[in-house]
C-alpha cells in the first residue's frame, strides 16, 4: 500500500518521503550509547545523573533503557527508560566485551 502525502500545492504525492524518513538520523543510538557500556548521563531538564548500564536502545522511541543494579540483592535491578533528547552529557566508564566472553566469568570455562 503506498503512503500519499499532500505537496505544499495540496496535491497528494505517493513518492513523497513520510516525516519519520525525512528526520532520521544517520547515527543510530546503539552505536552512540552502546549496550553493555557502563556510562554516566546528565539529563535535562534539572541536570541529574544517571549511573549504569545501558541495556538497550530503541530508535524508534529514540528511548535509552538504563540497567541499574541494587545494593542490597543480586536478584533485581532497576530499569530506566530515558528519551535521549533529555541526555545533555554522557561518560563512558566501562565497555564490556560481549563477544569474547567479556563480563566476570563470562568465559566458557568459567575463566
Amino acid at each position: 500500500m503506498a503512503e500519499t502525502r499532500a505537496s505544499s500545492s495540496g496535491a497528494l504525492d505517493a513518492n513523497a518521503p513520510s516525516s519519520a524518513t525525512a528526520t532520521t538520523s544517520s547515527t543510530s543510538l546503539s552505536s552512540t550509547y552502546p549496550v553493555n557500556t557502563l556510562m554516566e548521563l546528565k539529563l535535562a531538564p534539572n541536570g541529574h545523573t544517571l549511573t549504569g548500564l545501558i541495556y538497550c536502545t530503541d530508535d524508534i522511541s529514540n528511548s535509552i533503557v538504563v540497567k541499574k543494579s541494587l545494593v542490597h540483592t543480586t536478584l533485581s535491578s532497576e530499569i530506566t527508560v530515558i528519551n535521549a533528547t533529555s541526555v545533555l552529557e554522557k561518560r563512558v566508564i566501562r565497555v564490556d566485551d560481549v563477544t569474547n566472553g567479556g563480563g566476570a566469568g563470562g568465559g566458557r570455562d568459567g575463566n
